[in-house]
Parts: C-alpha cells; sequence; structure tokens
C-alpha cells in the first residue's frame, strides 16, 4: 500500500504508515537519500535523551577556542597562499594555536591602550585577518562593531557615528574613507540641526534620528496663514508638514510676537518652545548712498513727491488697498505718485485698478529692481508704505526705515511690532484705505514729524534688527536645544537602567518560582 507524504514547514506526517513509521527515499543527480522517521508518536523527551554523537560542551566563544587549541592545536587553522612569482601555489600554515595565540596578543595589546569595554568596529574582505580581529574584541576585550563592507560612504559614515565606536579594524581598501571620517571627526561634530520651513522638515526629522542630535525649526510664515484657512489637499499636506517640523524641533524660533501666537494656536506647541527672533538687515546697507536725482526722474516729477511700495505684488500685501488709498491722497495733495516696485501675480489686475480709477498718471510699476536700484528707490522715496493685510514680520518696512524713508504700515503680525505709531512710524487699519490715506497726509504735510519719525526708525533698526543681536539670540536658542536634548538622553538612560533592573528582578522571581515548583514536583515523586 502506497504511503501519503506530508510535508509542513518541519513536520512529516505519514497517513496509511503502520505504527505511525514511514521511510522517504528521493533522488538528486546519481545520489539516493534514504530518510526513516521512527515512532513519531514517541515522546520528545524520548529522542531528546538518545544521543547520537558524542559532544564537547561549549559555554562561549572563548571556551570554544581554547578547547579546539587543546585538541588541534598544531593542526592547521589556515591556509594562506603567498604571493609568489613561482607557477607553483605556495600556501603559509597558520595552525590553531598560533591563532589563539594571535587573538591573545592582540586583545591584551587592545586594553593596554585603554579601549578595555568599549565599542571597536571591524570592516573589511573575507580574510584571516578579520576573524583574529572580531575574536579578538568579542574575547574579553569590549563590543564588536561589525561593519557591512558593501554600505555606500554616506551610509558607513552614519554607522561609524551612530555606533560611538573608539577604534576601528579596517583594511587598506577602506582607508580614503575612514581618512574623511577621521578628518570630520577631527573639524566636530555638528551639535544641532537648523531647518528652515517644511520643505526640509522630512530631511530634518532623518538627521535628528541619525546622529541623535536636536532640531531647531524656523517658521517664518504658515500656509494657513497666506491663504487665511485650508481649502485643498495641497494646502492640507503642507500645513501638516509644518506641524511635523515644529513637533520634531526641540525650539522653534518665530519672527515675531504674533507669528508666536499663531504658530502656538495652530499647532498647539508648548509655548515656552516657541522663540522670538526678528529678521535682521545689514546695517551698512545705505552707507554712502545718497538720492539720485536722475534716477528718480525716470518715475516722477521733482515736484512730485514719491510713494513707495517695495514687494511681492500678491494679495496678502494689500497693494490693491493702497491703490485705493490714492484717489484721497492726490484730492488733498495733488503732487504726489505712487510707486509699486516688485513683480507678483496679482500685476495685471492691479494695472486693471488703476485703469478702472483713471489713475495711469499717478501710479507707475516699476517690475523687478535690481539690488542697486533699490537702494536708489529708497532713497528716492518721500514716503514708504506696506499696507499687508498678513504679515508675519515685514523685512521691507525695516530696510526703508533703514533708509532714512518715513515708512507707514498696517496695523497687523510683525509690522504692528516694529513701528510705534507717531515715534518711529505710522499705522493705519489694514484693509482701510481711508486709513492709509490719513497716515500718510500726515507725514506730508508735517515735514517735522516726518523728519523725527526717519530719524526714531533708523536708530531703532540699528539697536535691535542688527545681525550681531540676532545672532546671539539664536545661539542662545542652540544652547537650550542642546541642553535640553542632552537631558533627555539622561532621563532616557535612567528609565532604561530601570527598566533593565525592574525585568532582571522580575526574572530573578520567576526561577525562584520555577525552581520551587521543581523541587515541589520531585518531593511529590
Amino acid at each position: 500500500m502506497k504511503s501519503e507524504i506530508l510535508y509542513s514547514e518541519s513536520l512529516f506526517l505519514c497517513k496509511n504508515c503502520p505504527n505511525n513509521k514511514f521511510e522517504l527515499t528521493f533522488q538528486s543527480k546519481d545520489i539516493s537519500y534514504n530518510l526513516w522517521y521512527k515512532n513519531i508518536a514517541n515522546s520528545k523527551e524520548e529522542y531528546m535523551s538518545e544521543k547520537l554523537y558524542e559532544t564537547i560542551e561549549i559555554t562561549d566563544l572563548k571556551d570554544m577556542l581554547n578547547k579546539t587549541k587543546e585538541l588541534y592545536g598544531d593542526k592547521p587553522a589556515y591556509k594562506i597562499k603567498q604571493k609568489d612569482e613561482n607557477t607553483q601555489p605556495n600556501y603559509k600554515v597558520i595552525t590553531h594555536k598560533e591563532v589563539r595565540n594571535m587573538i591573545d596578543a592582540l586583545g591584551t595589546a587592545l586594553i593596554d591602550i585603554g579601549l578595555k569595554d568599549k565599542r571597536i568596529a571591524v570592516i573589511g574582505e573575507n580574510r584571516y585577518e578579520w576573524e583574529i580581529a572580531y575574536l579578538s574584541v568579542v574575547c574579553g576585550t569590549g563590543t564588536v562593531v561589525p561593519l557591512d563592507k558593501a554600505l555606500p560612504e554616506n551610509e558607513l559614515e552614519n554607522l561609524i557615528e551612530r555606533s560611538e565606536i573608539e577604534a576601528i579594524f579596517y583594511s587598506s581598501k577602506y582607508e580614503e574613507i575612514l581618512e574623511k571620517i577621521k578628518q570630520l571627526e577631527k573639524e566636530g561634530k555638528f551639535d544641532v540641526i537648523h531647518a528652515h520651513d517644511w520643505l526640509v522638515a522630512t530631511s530634518a526629522k532623518t538627521l535628528k534620528q541619525a546622529f541623535g542630535i536636536p532640531v531647531v525649526a524656523t517658521i517664518h510664515a504658515t500656509e494657513a496663514g497666506r491663504n487665511s484657512g485650508i481649502h485643498d489637499e495641497a494646502q492640507r499636506y503642507i500645513n501638516d508638514t509644518e506641524w511635523l517640523l515644529t513637533y520634531e524641533a526641540t525650539e522653534v524660533i518665530v519672527n515675531s510676537n504674533f507669528m508666536k501666537g499663531h504658530v502656538q494656536g495652530l499647532f498647539g506647541l508648548p509655548f515656552d518652545k516657541i522663540n522670538v527672533v526678528p529678521n535682521g538687515i545689514n546695517i551698512t546697507n545705505f552707507n554712502g548712498i545718497e538720492r539720485d536725482y536722475e534716477f528718480r526722474r525716470q518715475y516722477a516729477m521733482d515736484n512730485e513727491k514719491i510713494i513707495l511700495f517695495m514687494g511681492r505684488l500678491v494679495y496678502e500685501k494689500g497693494v490693491q488697498h493702497l491703490i485705493s488709498a490714492m484717489p484721497k491722497i492726490l484730492s488733498n495733495y495733488n503732487d504726489a505718485k505712487l510707486i509699486v516696485a516688485g513683480k507678483g501675480g496679482m500685476l495685471d489686475d492691479l494695472r486693471g485698478q488703476v485703469d478702472a480709477m483713471g489713475l495711469s498718471s499717478k501710479v507707475y510699476f516699476t517690475g523687478y529692481l535690481n539690488a542697486k536700484q533699490v537702494q536708489k528707490m529708497y532713497k528716492c522715496a518721500d514716503v514708504a508704505v506696506f499696507p499687508s493685510t498678513y504679515e508675519p514680520f515685514g523685512i521691507v518696512a525695516l530696510e526703508a526705515m533703514l533708509a532714512g524713508v518715513p515708512t507707514v504700515v498696517s496695523d497687523v503680525g510683525g509690522l504692528n511690532e516694529i513701528v510705534d505709531h507717531g515715534i518711529n512710524g505710522m499705522k493705519a487699519y489694514a484693509g482701510n484705505p481711508n486709513s492709509i490715506a490719513d497716515s500718510v497726509l500726515s507725514i506730508l504735510y508735517d515735514g517735522k514729524l516726518a523728519n523725527n519719525i526717519a530719524k526714531n526708525a533708523k536708530a531703532k533698526v540699528k539697536e535691535e534688527f542688527n545681525w550681531n543681536k540676532i545672532a546671539q539670540d539664536t545661539h542662545y536658542i542652540y544652547e537650550k536645544a542642546i541642553c535640553k536634548t542632552v537631558a533627555e538622553k539622561q532621563a532616557e538612560e535612567i528609565e532604561q537602567e530601570k527598566a533593565k533592573k525592574a525585568a532582571k528582578a522580575k526574572n530573578t522571581d520567576s526561577e525562584i518560582v520555577n525552581l520551587l515548583n521543581f523541587k515541589k514536583k520531585h518531593a511529590y515523586a
């Protein structure tokens, strides 16, 4: 009767076999293999007690090396092919005794140079030197970190950094790569990752996890703020990525108190995690630059006061409200002209608005200006106006103030914090053309007010918005982030140690219970 053999993973079952016995025969090329499985119904203990071969008990690798040396001391462990001009192969024999002596000598040398209980990496080709290095570490010196020789350079560098090794065994093939890594170590490790805005959120998170160092994130604007909410999936993706960046960051930097409240409310961050560091400006930007009348005459006549807007032509910059304010301004001060410098998606709409209002002779669009032209334009202006409806900071206002131009801003966001009304600038209600016109006319009509405002504004910019001060504030935040990360690591290590002790105590209790149960069973027996 033919027996049916079923195989599942490592279990053979035999149907129609007498006494649960079967014989399995299969072919491989010209060799027949026979497997006889005896009485599978017997207990596991019975087979465990049957010894097929005499074995040597080995407790660890060190014990294995010692016993191998005793048993096979002068027998070959390796045969190494020597480089020889002769056609006949020449092999060098290394015995088991010599291998053990090499391991002892190398391990002793490692301890002598202070590498006891340290992490030591090994990387190289498959050769006996690799094994000697590996075993010399694991047999009492420290912890070995075997590195995959197939890893690309950047991953190898990352792994060396993360494993916190003290020394590396390597073959000559990896000398150039490791010299580069050694040079990086010499120059100093990175202490903090500074990520600016959502585009680098994923990279910052990956680097943080790879190197175990803190992230400081700068958020100068949000997708929700720019669009007055989240209206589609693309905006939702950006908003979620912004949240991820602030979540992963140890410290978050914003450029105004307005943005601090906005980011805290939008992403639910702890208030003390958010730091205000304003944008800065090079305080020497306008040194040696005077009003260029030839340049000015390209845009306005000598008798006309220039009202300047500088920036992107997008809705939140509020240029449309400034254009709407021009009829009131011109009805009270006819010798004025609005210069709109910049480019953006609303250019055609704004031109259409100007034409519809009959202001073509009093509003001029310059288009893009280069850095030199921007400096000259500020120096030619009599009033600078920034009527934004959403503005996290407003660095253009700083530029105008530093250039000595009396400045009008809307009372929103960072602009509201930069200017003190009537002291170093004028404010207007956001989105209100009538309020904008009133503030502009106050400067045009009152020369003394305009001079005082310009003088105070320049002094404020030089004192509060210079790069030295901003660098000091940023450095302090870096130190905060690093200290927090160190404290978190220490707390985590303490918790891990407590967990290890608790687990060890639990295992000890379990072993005692098992021992008592074992003794109790034997007592009953």
